[in-house]
């Protein structure tokens, strides 16, 4: 089958109540597979729902369908087959999907160009995803806290936790990063590659958006969150720490193994390997509260805006002239 051998429907095939079979499609840009139907059938030609922007009508000659996009981010098509069939719309399925596949390969460089000229975007948003996974390993932790399950679930969500925390800085260093350091290449990648404790530092420096150029942090909060990161450097570098070294000793011809102190600040592990729920619950507190004032220390202008983002999945922000970002509320 081709685009050819489609035509608008000039029904509603609802009111055909005919049987319906309804199937995905995902793996395709809306934005491509409205652009192939309007080229081949004009502006779409069907009522809409409260979950699309657009729909599509058409006629086969062995089926009626509809096509549309469904809450931005994929697409629908419900095919009502003359024969009532399931087989016959599963071929016609297969056959739209490889029609929008090939269109799709050919529209590559018209897509990025679009892309490109537009300055509104979806930014995924890794502080919220990252916590969200943490507090979720953290309650599956605890329901199993004693098993070698429960302490793998405990390490996996302390780096969750502290993955949120960088995901934070670098949502503000991509939309707020001064125009003159985001213009040159080497200004800009210094600053954004730079190790997380410089970029807690010199964020009011390289960024627009606070209120000072020194960030004032509870020093109670800020220690909580340094005595944290230890922790995490000492795994991400795979250091060989005293924690680590227990020594053997023999007395009276019996072993004794002699273990090192196991705990520092806070009375967190020195490794990993011993993070315990509590130890999990004291980590997820340390960066929901230094993220808090990251935050507090912004601009009035930014923080509120900021502050709402950062609970949605994705941030929608607009690029304005100098190359900067703001954050809307809607599309």
């Amino acid at each position: 089958m081709n685009l050819t051998d489609l035509k608008p429907a000039l029904i509603d095939p609802i009111t055909l109540k005919q049987k319906a079979y309804t199937f995905v499609i995902d793996h395709i840009e809306p934005y491509s597979i409205y652009t192939t139907l309007k080229a081949q059938f004009g502006m779409p030609n069907a009522a809409l729902s409260k979950n699309s922007q657009w729909s599509y009508e058409l006629e086969a000659p062995t089926a009626f369908m509809r096509i549309n996009d469904w809450k931005l981010y994929g697409c629908t098509l419900i095919i009502y087959p003359d024969d009532q069939l399931a087989a016959t719309a599963q071929a016609i399925y297969e056959s739209l999907k490889s029609i929008f596949n090939k269109a799709r390969n050919t529209q590559d460089s018209a897509i990025k160009k679009t892309s490109e000229s537009s300055n509104l975007m979806l930014l995924q948003n890794p502080y919220r995803l990252y916590m969200d996974t943490g507090v979720e390993l953290l309650e599956l932790a605890k329901d199993q806290p004693s098993s070698h399950q429960g302490n793998t679930l405990c390490r996996s969500a302390f780096f969750q936790f502290l993955s949120a925390f960088e995901g934070l800085l670098n949502i503000i260093y991509d939309l707020y990063l001064k125009p003159a350091i985001r213009q040159s290449k080497d200004t800009r990648d210094t600053a954004i590659k730079a190790p997380i404790d410089t970029k807690i530092a010199m964020a009011p420096i390289y960024c627009i958006c606070f209120s000072s150029e020194r960030l004032q942090i509870n020093s109670t909060i800020y220690d909580q969150y340094k005595a944290v990161r230890a922790l995490r450097n000492n795994f991400v570098h795979a250091n060989l720490v005293d924690a680590m070294r227990t020594r053997i000793v023999k007395l009276d011809t019996m072993t004794f193994l002699l273990e090192p102190t196991k705990t520092k600040d806070y009375d967190l592990p020195l490794v990993v390997s011993n993070l315990s729920i509590a130890h999990l619950d004291f980590t997820k507190q340390a960066i929901e509260s230094m993220s808090a004032e990251i935050v507090k220390a912004m601009h009035p202008t930014y923080r509120q805006d900021f502050a709402k983002a950062l609970e949605r999945d994705a941030i929608i922000v607009e690029r304005i002239d100098n190359g900067s970002y703001v954050i809307r509320s809607e599309i």
